[in-house]
């Protein structure tokens, strides 16, 4: 089945087929000089379906031995820890921008940009605005996603770029003047100039790290697919306690079966009372919370 913003399989092909011809070329020549315009073509996303946990399918802030169970899920853990880069008013995030350096259990740092539309009148629509703002079907470095939680989509556009993890261990993060160097050392045009000339280099130099956190994760398996199960202990709100957010999330290529997998999901774990009926806001805590 066609993702609902094209009309068809055949459409999308003939769009791709237009932009991405020698023909194309010449009819772009012709349009220039009859003063018609064309149009690239919309990103085409993925999807990542993301449901938030209670506290009830943990035990001792580890999955439970039912949860285990229900999905397969593999003895070993991994870590990883994370922090995000934004200034005290939160300029970044304001603009719909996340920028956030990870580190994976013994491998190279991972440095992500993202910008993130949330999805209020349709998928077509978010992807229509993402590109009249310059994110388009030709951006390959980026990665498009829908991620789908219990009660809203957000279309994400993100590039992620690495670095060595020489002279560090485990999950160990740099510091903060030295992780905020390496992003801004590897900042991606788009963010650079999002506002205007350099405006990205000039907010990077003023932001400060939120974290880091550290969260492990469980890999495993259902209906035949990857599924992983991540559980991040956060700052409480009073600075006295921890907060566990868990979260269960697994990646569909279209909207169709990430429909249907979705809601085979909500029904299972809200059978077995593992279901938070809201969305955790990991990103927006972290920014809040240190």
């Amino acid at each position: 089945m066609a993702p609902s913003f094209y009309e068809s399989v055949t459409d999308f092909l003939d769009e791709v087929n237009h932009y991405a011809s020698p023909i194309s070329i010449i009819k772009g020549g012709v349009a220039a000089l009859f003063g018609a315009s064309t149009v690239a073509p919309h990103a085409i996303p993925g999807f990542e379906v993301k449901l938030s946990l209670s506290n009830t399918s943990l035990i001792g802030g580890v999955p439970c031995k039912g949860l285990r169970n229900a999905f397969h899920l593999e003895r070993e853990w991994d870590e990883r820890s994370y922090e995000y880069y934004d200034t005290d008013g939160k300029d970044l995030s304001a603009e719909g921008w996340a920028v956030r350096l990870r580190h994976k259990e013994d491998e190279d740092f991972e440095m992500t940009y993202k910008k993130r539309w949330r999805v209020t009148d349709g998928i077509h629509n978010a992807l229509e605005q993402a590109r009249a703002e310059g994110f388009d079907y030709g951006d390959k470095n980026y990665k498009a996603e829908i991620d789908w939680s219990y009660s809203k989509q957000t279309l994400s556009m993100q590039i992620k770029k690495r670095r060595s993890k020489k002279g560090y261990r485990h999950t160990d993060m740099p510091d903060d003047a030295t992780g905020r160097a390496w992003l801004q050392e590897g900042i991606p045009g788009k963010l650079e100039h999002w506002k205007e000339h350099n405006w990205g280099n000039d907010i990077l130099a003023q932001t400060r790290k939120h974290g880091p956190v550290t969260s492990t994760v469980w890999d495993g398996r259902w209906k035949g697919r990857e599924i992983g199960i991540e559980i991040l202990p956060v700052r409480g709100e009073d600075d006295h306690h921890q907060d566990i957010f868990a979260e269960l999330s697994f990646k569909v290529k279209d909207m169709a079966t990430a429909k249907k997998l979705r809601e085979q999901m909500i029904e299972k774990l809200d059978k077995e009372g593992w279901l938070v009926h809201n969305d955790h806001l990991k990103t927006r805590v972290i920014l809040d919370r240190y």
